[in-house]
């Protein structure tokens, strides 16, 4: 649960079962604590043969299980990776036979598809189908705070692993160089919310800055959602974003670098796209594996035109509570998983 990967295989475990499925998992390690449905799972006897696996892991991360493949009906993986490009010594040479293993390859993206298409066989099954979220958890009760649209002062916030493809640095250089800018007339704060430790507590003496790493609740995650009038997400890259998914159901628009992970849900009706410019992330060390990164300036602009107009912001905000659910919900996910099943993927014959 303490990382994407484990958080979407649980929720993904969950809605398989709401839909009649009996789901065992064998995951490669565990961290409590876990939703009791999901324990339950961990504790059932194993049949002698599957209809489905699915191995959810990142493509480091990849395990070909010529057993577990042979006792199967169909075996897939459903993969996600965060860049343009994967560097060849932390995958190869071993990638493409551990896909070989493989009846089907889903991405979260299409870009990692398209990547993970290079190390496939002619006869191995891909698509693109990003993970979803429970909409449930997010959508707006009445025992919420009201959001005050009409505030003078605009708060963004950002929450999660803020770690350096989270890129933070690229919002703080933004909203300070707006501070300086503008002065008191960009009357604005900006909460970071961090799940692990990382960021100097020194941030808190920015001006309009505030620093959080305390563990919160889900109620408190939510009213951290209804107190802000903007989220950002100008990461080098992603794979879903669910801060992002959940602010959005709640009713708050997102500045996001348009990154494949971000383009499989952001419209431009709704979602604030800053430019980005695609770069190595390291030249010396990683050829060919890419991410975005933002133009401060056009994050800038962004933020400078959710405060200025702060009623198209809120119509956004509301565009999205209304369209994120209905397109990123896992229930919504797993019929396409369905759908691709049923129609699309003939496994091979064992």
């Amino acid at each position: 649960m303490n990382t994407g990967y484990g958080a979407d295989g649980c929720a993904l475990a969950a809605e398989l079962e709401n839909i009649g499925a009996e789901v065992h998992l064998d995951p490669h390690c565990i961290g409590v604590p876990l939703p009791p449905k999901v324990a339950l799972m961990l504790a059932r006897p194993r049949p002698d043969r599957f209809e489905l696996v699915i191995q959810h892991a990142d493509p480091a991360s990849l395990y070909a299980h010529p057993e577990l493949a042979r006792r199967s009906g169909a075996h897939i993986t459903w993969t996600m990776w965060e860049f343009s490009g994967m560097r060849g010594e932390e995958f190869e040479p071993d990638l493409a036979e551990k896909i070989a293993a493989n009846d089907g390859i889903i991405g979260y993206t299409q870009e990692t598809t398209d990547i993970l298409r290079g190390y496939a066989s002619p006869d191995t099954c891909l698509t693109t189908i990003q993970g979803g979220y429970d909409a449930d958890l997010w959508k707006p009760r009445e025992d919420d705070p009201a959001r005050d649209w009409d505030s003078p002062t605009t708060r963004f916030g950002m929450l999660g692993s803020l770690n350096l493809r989270k890129n933070v640095w690229a919002a703080l250089e933004a909203f300070n160089g707006l501070k300086e800018t503008f002065g008191p007339e960009f009357d604005a704060e900006l909460i970071l919310k961090a799940n692990l430790p990382g960021l100097p507590p020194q941030l808190n003496e920015y001006p309009g800055v505030t620093l959080i790493y305390e563990p919160w609740s889900h109620r408190q995650i939510r009213d951290f959602y209804m107190g802000l009038h903007c989220l950002l997400a100008p990461s080098w890259g992603e794979g879903k974003n669910l801060p992002a998914l959940e602010a959005q159901t709640l009713g708050i628009p997102v500045i996001a670098t348009p990154c494949s992970g971000h383009m499989a849900w952001a419209n431009p009706d709704f979602v604030y796209l800053a430019k980005s410019t695609l770069v190595e992330r390291d030249p010396n060390g990683r050829p060919g594996q890419l991410h975005h990164q933002v133009d401060v300036e056009g994050l800038a602009d962004k933020m400078w035109e959710v405060h200025t107009n702060r009623q198209e912001a809120r119509r956004r905000g509301e565009i999205a509570s209304r369209v994120i659910p209905q397109m990123c919900d896992w229930s919504r996910v797993v019929e396409r998983l369905g759908m691709w099943l049923d129609y699309d993927m003939v496994p091979k014959p064992r």
